[in-house]
Parts: C-alpha cells; structure tokens; sequence
C-alpha cells in the first residue's frame, strides 16, 4: 500500500515538475522577448522618446490583460456543464463589476481631463479595474483549472502595475527586473492554487502537462508582447527609413498568423472539433482585423510625424493608436470561440467586428478633428465593449438554459 502511494506521489511529482518546467520557459520566451524589444527601442530612440516609449508602453503592457475579457464565453461554458459550480452570485457580480468598471473608466478619464492628472495613473486604476472584472468569474469557480490560473494572471498584472507605478523605472533594465518579479509571482501563486484544490491533489491525471496548450499559449504570448511593444515605437522608426517601415509591416502580418493559429488551435480544443465554415469566417476575420490594424497604424505614424513636427504630444493619443490592433484581436479570437463552440452566430460575429472597427475608426478622427471630445468619445467605446461583453454573456447563459444544459437559478 505505501508502495502503491509513494508511486502515486512520484508521478506526480514528476508530472508537475514538467509542468512547471513548461511555465518557466513560456515566461523566460516572454521575458527575452520584452528585453529584445526595450533594447531595440532604446537603440533607435533619443532620450526624451525613449522615456515617452517606457512611459506609455508600461501602461499598455497592463492593458493586455483586457484581453482576458475573451475568456467570458469560455468560462460560462464551462460553469453551464457543471451544475455543482454554477452560482446564481457569480453572474450577479459578474455584471456588477463589468459595469462598475466601465463606469471607473468613465470617471478616470473625467477626472484626468479634469485635473491633468498623469497618463500612468489613470491607465494603471483603469486596467486594475478592467482585470479584475475580466479574472471575477475564475475567482468564483475555485473547482477548475481555470480559476487558478486567471487568479494567477490577476495577480501578475496588478503586481506589474503597482511596481511600474511606485518605481516608475526609465530603462528597460528596471522594467525587466519588474517584469520578471511579477512572472515569479505568478507562477507560484500558479501552483499555489493548483495544490490548494482537493480535486488536483487526488487525480495525477490533472497535473499532466498539456503541450499543445502551452505552445499555443507560448506562441501567443510572445505574440501580444511583440504585437503591443512593436506598435509604439513603429511611428518613430517609420520617420527613419522606408526599410524598417517595410520590416513592420511583413512582421505584422508574421504575428497576425501566429496569433490566428493560436485561437484557433485553443477554440478546437474547447469544442473538440473545428468546421469547415469556422475556419472560413476566422480567415475572414483575421484578414479583416489586420487590415483595419495596418490603416491604424499608418495613421498612427502619420498623426505622430504631424506631432513630432510641432513639438506637441498626447499620450491618450499614442495609447489609442497602439492599443486599436490589440481591440481587433480581442474581437476576433472571443467571437471564434463562441463559433467555433457553437455558442455563436457569424452574424453576431461580423456586427461585433464592424463595430469594433468603426469605434476605432471614430476614436481616431476624433483625436484628430475633435481633441476636446476624445475623452468623452474614448470612455464612449470603452463602456460599448464592456456592455457587449455583458449582453453576450447573458445570451450564453439564456441559450444554455434553453438546451437544457443550465438548471433553473
């Protein structure tokens, strides 16, 4: 019997050192990529553009966790097959907290415009806000996988902010140095939370480590990461020479496929199978999506040479600008789940795209033509993407119901 046990522990033992090993080195890829990426911007930028790229970069670095937003479908799905889990207060709060922080977002906005507050602040409570309404329905479903890693994630982002807030560091050694602390933090509350669940203690099964999931999460990481510290320094490099503008653009492109293949490897194994109708609207949006974010971006080096040329800057501008391709992959890989689930209607996925675009679309010849409006029209768009969010939620929910896979709250 003890034989029986100590060959129990002992596999999985092994099978979490191989999943932590499988965590460590997503992170060390993520970890040289920001490196790489500081270290190219601090060769092609002056001083003075070096601090504004370090300065705005940090705050939408944390912005990435929105994203986390597309988990939503997911992990209704997932609560709608286990009745023992489903909680009338989590859907409650759910909504609650997606609205206090669109209205969060109102207020931030209101109230920088108000008093000139600093760029770093408003965007850091912004994003603290917006993760932890994106990560509060993992936090109510302790008995799944889910919930430890998005607490993990939560964790992560919030411990960025906060060090990139009180350091505020002006190189890119220092922001390595807290990039890496804060993925130490989240590793171990990784597993911290893994072993706190009874039901992970007792099945070896749950510790085995799933290798096409971390290389789908590794390539997409690496993807957003490169994807969101490329776009602000791409306007300043544009002004330098038609080689690196041409560089970008098939880089572009190069991430847009790896981030494709990313959601739509992880959507088939949350559906256990992809149609052939599926990939035909994914292409369709992928292409899309990145052509919207090509246009964007050429403005956005259009907009900053007009900038640069007469000494001005906006930082609420270059977030705009840089954060706009990251909305469109937001849209594009949580309608594919919902699709490729079953869960959604390529009808409804092509209204959210278009509607993503145009917002985007508006902000920018908003910034552009009405300055003093922005605010209100960037706080506008926010508040529609958190309202989306909560209407596709409810609808998942309600057609769930429907099939009879939801019992009655």
């Amino acid at each position: 019997m003890n034989k029986r046990r100590w060959e129990g522990q002992w596999s999985d033992l092994k099978s979490l050192t191989s999943f932590a090993g499988f965590t460590l080195v997503r992170q060390l890829v993520g970890f040289l990529s920001v490196f790489f990426a500081n270290v190219l911007a601090s060769t092609h930028m002056s001083s003075s553009s070096f601090a504004s790229y370090i300065s705005v970069s940090n705050v939408a670095f944390g912005l990435a966790g929105v994203s986390t937003l597309g988990l939503y479908p997911t992990v209704l799905y997932q609560l709608s097959q286990n009745k023992a889990i489903t909680r009338p207060c989590s859907f409650f709060l759910l909504r609650m907290a997606t609205i206090a922080a669109s209205c969060t977002v109102g207020l931030l906005m209101a109230w920088q415009a108000y008093l000139g507050l600093r760029l770093e602040l408003a965007s850091c409570v912004l994003t603290a806000s917006l993760v932890f309404s994106s990560a509060l329905p993992a936090i109510f479903i302790a008995l799944h996988r889910v919930a430890a890693y998005n607490v993990s994630e939560l964790s992560w982002q919030l411990t960025y902010l906060l060090l990139v807030l009180l350091l505020e560091p002006a190189s890119p050694n220092a922001l390595l140095w807290i990039f890496a602390l804060s993925s130490s933090l989240r590793a171990i509350l990784y597993f911290f939370f893994l072993m706190r669940i009874p039901e992970f203690r007792a099945k070896g099964d749950l510790f085995t480590p799933d290798w096409s999931y971390f290389r789908d999460s590794s390539v997409a990481s690496v993807a957003y990461i490169l994807f969101f510290r490329l776009s602000f320094y791409v306007p300043y490099l544009s002004t330098n020479g038609a080689v690196l503008a041409t560089g970008w653009s098939w880089l572009e492109r190069l991430l847009g496929l790896s981030a494709g293949a990313n959601a739509i490897l992880s959507a088939k194994v949350a559906a256990g199978t992809a149609s052939g109708k599926a990939v035909l609207v994914f292409v369709s949006l992928v292409a899309g999506a990145f052509l919207a974010g090509e246009l964007v971006l050429v403005a956005g080096a259009a907009l900053f040479e007009r900038f640069l040329a007469n000494g001005s800057y906006h930082g609420l501008t270059f977030a705009a600008l840089s954060l706009a391709p990251g909305f469109l992959l937001f849209v594009v890989r949580s309608n594919l789940q919902s699709v490729l689930m079953g869960l959604g209607h390529a009808k409804q996925v092509r209204t959210n795209t278009v509607a993503c675009v145009a917002g985007v679309a508006c902000l920018v010849c908003a910034q552009w033509f009405f300055p003093t409006w922005s605010l209100l029209l960037q706080s506008c768009l926010l508040f529609l993407l958190c309202a989306s969010v909560v209407h596709y939620a409810r609808r998942l929910r309600r057609e769930q119901r429907c099939r009879g896979k939801t019992p009655e709250l």
